[in-house]
């Protein structure tokens, strides 16, 4: 048994193997209990909320831009999707148009953020976040409902309804293995290569010919489209949208999550998001709950910057890495020793 945990391809797969078997039979597990479906709610909105991170990381951890407003995006997918439902047209169609909408939208604050950098992009970034979130507030026409907000109908794919939380369970977790997919094959193209050099180095990529602001403006454009995708995503899930649920706060947990658990890592949104929601589960019986979490949030950001810059996983390959270094220097001791 020892020899086979040895080897890492074996050990792998087996690893893969058994976290599939219990991603499958969560649903099962949680809902045998009665505070379980509260639970499974909760794994629910971790999918969602690791999407967002996802896609911000593109553009944070992938291409080097500081994002504060990913809230807007978020917010035009969710209601997006749920106007363009609300007209009667299919929820596939719906995705595809708010998606659509949400890229445009990137694009266009894309290009003048391209130029930026540093606290410029962070500060403008923020701007979008809460001009959007006042169109929502006071909408054209009061398309959005306005601060009324606006309940949504159980989410409907292909006539399959999906209502209760074990059924979105399983469209949430596959959602969320295709995001996952898909920054991996993303960050592993031509394109992501060429955002991670101009992140490392934007003077270096623009002497190899790499046309940095294209690549910066792509770069937004894909993590807008992903976060509103988990925007669409949070509306069917939450059964209920409004222009407080897209407040700053919402950009400020997103960045957070990413930076909690590893900007520029692939698994580290996933990490730093199941992290942060297990101090939101903490903080959330306390008394003034709501502004604990924004000083969490704080807190977060504060501790990741000073003591884990590239954090958990950042710490965790610098664990590995030093108990590599280690094992190699006690095989040359041991080795030195027997030659003498």
């Amino acid at each position: 048994m020892k020899k086979i945990f040895k080897n890492k391809k074996i050990r792998n797969i087996i690893i893969m193997v058994v976290t599939i078997a219990l991603l499958m039979v969560t649903p099962v597990i949680f809902t045998s209990f009665r505070s379980g479906n509260y639970y499974l709610n909760v794994i629910n909105y971790v999918f969602v909320y690791a999407i967002a991170a996802t896609g911000l990381n593109i553009m944070t951890g992938y291409s080097g831009q500081i994002n504060l407003g990913g809230a807007a995006y978020f917010s035009v997918g969710a209601y997006g999707t749920v106007i363009l439902c609300n007209l009667g047209i299919p929820t596939i169609f719906a995705v595809l148009l708010a998606m659509l909408i949400v890229a445009f939208f990137g694009f266009l604050t894309a290009v003048p953020a391209a130029k930026l950098k540093y606290h410029f992009l962070a500060l403008a970034t923020m701007a979008v976040g809460e001009i959007v979130n006042n169109i929502l507030i006071v909408s054209p026409g009061g398309i959005t409902n306005d601060t009324h907000g606006m309940f949504v109908k159980a989410l409907d794919l292909f006539g399959l309804k999906l209502s209760k939380d074990s059924q979105l369970y399983y469209f949430l977790l596959i959602s969320m293995v295709l995001c996952l997919l898909f920054t991996f094959a993303f960050i592993k193209s031509h394109t992501g290569r060429a955002c991670i050099a101009a992140r490392d180095s934007v003077d270096a990529a623009g002497a190899f010919g790499v046309d940095v602001k294209k690549y910066k403006i792509i770069a937004t454009v894909v993590s807008c489209i992903m976060i509103g995708f988990a925007g669409f995503l949070f509306a069917y899930l939450n059964r209920y949208i409004s222009p407080d649920t897209f407040a700053a706060g919402k950009s400020t947990m997103f960045m957070s999550m990413t930076m909690l658990g590893g900007s520029g890592t692939l698994f580290g949104p996933l990490l730093g998001t199941i992290l942060i929601t297990i101090i939101m589960e903490v903080l959330r019986g306390l008394p003034g709950a709501g502004l604990y979490l924004q000083l969490s949030y704080g807190l977060v950001l504060l501790a990741v910057m000073m003591f884990m810059p590239f954090g958990v996983s950042g710490l965790i390959s610098n664990i590995k890495t030093k108990r590599i270094i280690k094992k190699k220097r006690m095989e040359e001791m041991e080795k030195n020793n027997v030659g003498s």
